[in-house]
């Protein structure tokens, strides 16, 4: 029975040693802490952040379902300060300074702990609701590290409140170059493209940071966030489309093919959209210097008619007012506008017809009392549009087909009339 006994304790004592042993190794294979090696990855991540010369390009995207696209932000660490810059600004040399730090939170956590203009855009509510409103844009300014490439020149980070896995690259050459092209790359890529892929015609179409993938058929009906680059757009993650891979689009300008990103591109036909449709949805500033001989005399009657109103015209501009396609003002403090029905001719002209039903605010009155009807002399017409691009045109000029000295010039920059 003794012997039984013994050797009962001994298979009982087995687990017990072996659990010992098993312990001993491990800690034999970690030297140090759990909290003292993310220390020391902190402290070299550190490193790693402070040694790139000219910054970092973080692609961020915002919004746990990418909703926004995403936005390009230049990042230059110091020991306790990181210089921010993005293409948020519109203009590539404005930055702002403000503070980050290094923490451990259940992991290695890059946070920007001060507030930055830039940085918290996407982060800051406002008292409005929707977009941008009490909930903000699902932005972070906290950023799980998820990895440090071994070349050191990638570092792979997680939203905290997004999820969105997002990429900071070293950059090689001037953080303002970089967003410089950024904003190039904005105003001079097409928005409409298409492709064949096994015998599938494919639509694509960039809108609002997204872009749509649609067959005619329905086969193929994709959606996937984008950022703009230096060369193109890059999407959020790659497409697949009947097996061939899209990572984004080279920007072709006004070139008529381009190529799309990938381990297997394909060709693209640039589709570009018609100058009447372009200037139905792009709001059109007018000046009084812009107007053509023929319209000024009509004009000069609604000045007329305000200052009779103790008013100036201080703006006016054709934009849609409710989908419709209206000339909008501001006399005084007083706003209104005259709609249009518009019929496109081709694909470079226009007819418009005033339509009185949509009138916009006080547009009926100043139409009526202040002489403002004589503006529809110059502009109930078929108008020619010659345009300065044919992808994002910044000054069109509307020739009248009819009457040759009424030429009116409009531009997309803000202008006082």
């Amino acid at each position: 029975m003794k012997k039984n006994a013994i050797i009962l304790f001994l298979l009982m004592a087995l687990p017990t040693l072996l659990l010992t042993s098993c312990l001993k190794d491990q800690e034999d294979v970690f030297e140090e802490s759990a909290s003292a090696r993310t220390a020391n990855y902190l402290s070299n991540a550190k490193k790693v952040l402070t040694s790139a010369e000219n910054g970092w390009l973080l692609n961020y995207y915002p919004d746990r379902d990418q909703s926004y696209g995403g936005t390009p932000y230049v990042l230059k660490f110091g020991d306790e300060t990181v210089e921010v810059s993005s293409e948020l600004a519109g203009d590539p040399t404005y930055s702002v300074e403000s503070t980050y730090v290094l923490r451990n939170e259940d992991g290695p956590v890059l946070m920007f702990d001060t507030y930055n203009e830039l940085m918290h855009y996407f982060a800051t509510p406002s008292g409005s609701s929707g977009a941008g409103g009490y909930e903000a844009y699902d932005g972070d300014f906290i950023f799980i590290i998820l990895g440090i490439s071994a070349d050191q020149d990638t570092i792979t980070l997680k939203g905290s409140r997004s999820g969105n896995v997002m990429y900071m690259y070293r950059l090689p050459g001037s953080g303002v170059d970089y967003l410089s092209k950024v904003l190039e790359t904005e105003e001079t890529m097409p928005v409409n493209y298409t492709f064949n892929v096994q015998d599938e015609i494919v639509n694509v179409t960039l809108s609002g940071g997204t872009a749509s993938f649609i067959s005619p058929s329905k086969k193929v009906n994709e959606l996937m966030a984008y950022i703009y680059t230096d060369r193109g757009i890059e999407f959020y993650e790659p497409v697949d489309i009947y097996g061939t891979v899209l990572n984004g689009i080279v920007n072709s300008g006004e070139a008529e093919v381009t190529s799309s990103i990938g381990d297997s591109p394909v060709q693209m036909k640039v589709v570009f959209l018609p100058i009447n449709e372009i200037f139905v949805n792009t709001d059109w500033y007018l000046s009084y210097a812009n107007l053509g001989e023929f319209a000024k005399p009509y004009f000069d009657k609604a000045i007329a008619g305000s200052a009779s109103e103790g008013e100036i015209i201080s703006m006016m501009a054709f934009t849609l007012i409710n989908g419709n396609f209206s000339l909008y003002f501001l006399s005084g403090k007083y706003p209104g506008a005259l709609a249009f029905s518009t019929e496109y001719i081709g694909e470079d002209q226009i007819r418009l017809t005033y339509n009185p039903a949509n009138n916009y605010s006080n547009g009926n009155w100043y139409y009526k009392n202040a002489g403002y009807n004589n503006l529809l002399v110059p502009l109930e017409r078929t108008f020619r549009l010659e345009s300065n691009s044919k992808i994002r045109p910044t000054v069109v000029r509307m020739v009248d087909t009819e009457e040759p000295t009424n030429v009116i010039t409009v531009t997309t920059s803000a202008a006082s009339f």
